[in-house]
């Protein structure tokens, strides 16, 4: 029996318990995301900053548990561990809950007399531990997850309205990736984050890239699934230092990724050249001479290029990439893109129209232009591409 549009966790962790772990994992990482502005929030007030607590404590727990989603592993397993380990040092309970007293009736008398927001502030940190351990881990028991589903006082309707949509789309045999987390509705939590937005949207902010990050999750999205479960890895040494340290390293694992992607975009794109230029090459039944002068040098450098497109492509997939490997790959694909742009610079126009009056076939005049005009389009990106991974090595190797 689906969940009912009302606070019911009996029938809620009934429910998961016949989904499955993974049901239970998403459940409890959305309720964890959804609820998380309140303690955004909190992070804000004196009490917080005079403990020396942070939004990055319960980011830390959330990115654990999206990145669990995607990358279940014993790696994951211990992230989760040390973050939750990290949250429980903080000792946010006896911080927020209790001063010198700390006998139960003391504890409740402060609790209540909390705002509705702070109250779900400390719970939904809890509730995001708790997920992130269960989401984490696909071995550990289905009534953790679900535990973690429900463990939220929802302080509006709204908010177990939307947990119990989300129950429906799953029983419907949806994915909830793509469909936001509050699916459309308007209530305190969203309000809390763009109170937040306006703070980590100021200029230096060492929370630019969770702003992105969060607002993608919003949205049911991922920014980079592969680089959340880097950063869900970073040592506990680096989170201890504080949110501009780990701004850094998050910025430096960014450009990695971004520096990536641009390999992988750059070998399609000489792909599709080499491509056209063959098929048009073979419809035209000849090739062109301009094209046969130093051709073995030519196939070297564009044999050079891929092949170190393929090294860059590897060494920037690891967690700790080699600057010294990445300053050889950056010179060599400089090296190759200098070479082409140097063979190409010697076929003019002048040669390209005395080749196509020569051979007179249209489609050997096509294979010739996309060859020659396709590698000069390619050197300068190859170049330009070369240089940003050496600067990117040269910085790596400083610290930087």
């Amino acid at each position: 029996m689906l969940p009912k549009e009302h606070h019911d966790e009996l029938v809620l962790l009934h429910w998961l318990e016949g989904r499955g772990r993974a049901d239970s994992a998403t459940i409890a990482n959305r309720i964890a995301l959804r609820s998380a502005p309140f303690w955004f929030g909190e992070m804000r007030k004196p009490w917080a900053k005079d403990r020396n607590l942070t939004s990055l404590l319960l980011l830390r727990l959330l990115m654990v548990s999206v990145a669990s989603r995607n990358y279940p592993s014993s790696a994951m397993r211990v992230a989760a561990e040390k973050s939750s380990s990290a949250f429980a040092d903080a000792d946010v309970s006896s911080s927020w809950l209790a001063d010198d007293d700390n006998s139960d009736q003391a504890q409740l008398s402060l609790l209540s007399s909390r705002s509705e927001t702070a109250k779900a502030s400390f719970n939904d940190a809890i509730a995001a531990t708790k997920a992130a351990k269960a989401a984490s881990a696909a071995l550990c028991s289905i009534s953790f997850a679900a535990q973690a589903a429900f463990a939220h006082t929802f302080v509006s309707a709204d908010a177990w309205k939307v947990v119990t949509a989300d129950c429906r789309a799953l029983a419907d045999g949806r994915t909830l990736d793509g469909i936001g987390i509050w699916h459309g509705h308007e209530n305190e939590a969203v309000l809390e984050w763009q109170a937040t937005c306006r703070e980590w949207q100021v200029e230096g902010s060492s929370y630019a890239f969770w702003l992105r990050w969060y607002e993608a999750a919003l949205q049911g999205k991922h920014l980079n699934p592969e680089l959340e479960y880097q950063i869900a890895l970073i040592d506990d040494e680096h989170w201890e230092k504080g949110e501009d340290h780990v701004a850094g390293i998050i910025a430096q694992m960014e450009e990695r990724h971004d520096l990536k992607a641009q390999v992988i975009a750059l070998r399609r794109e000489l792909t599709l050249v080499q491509t056209q230029a063959a098929s048009a090459a073979h419809r035209a039944h000849n090739q062109p001479p301009e094209l046969l002068d130093n051709a073995v040098e030519v196939q070297r450098q564009i044999t050079i290029i891929f092949d170190t497109l393929d090294e860059a492509e590897a060494e920037l997939s690891q967690l700790h990439p080699s600057p010294s490997r990445l300053k050889v790959i950056g010179q060599a694909l400089i090296n190759a893109g200098i070479a082409i742009a140097k063979y190409c610079g010697g076929l003019t126009d002048v040669a390209l129209k005395k080749a196509a009056e020569e051979l007179g076939s249209s489609g050997t005049k096509w294979a010739l232009r996309i060859g020659v005009t396709g590698l000069v389009a390619q050197a300068e990106p190859v170049q330009t591409l070369g240089q940003m991974i050496l600067g990117y090595a040269i910085r790596l190797g400083q610290g930087g």
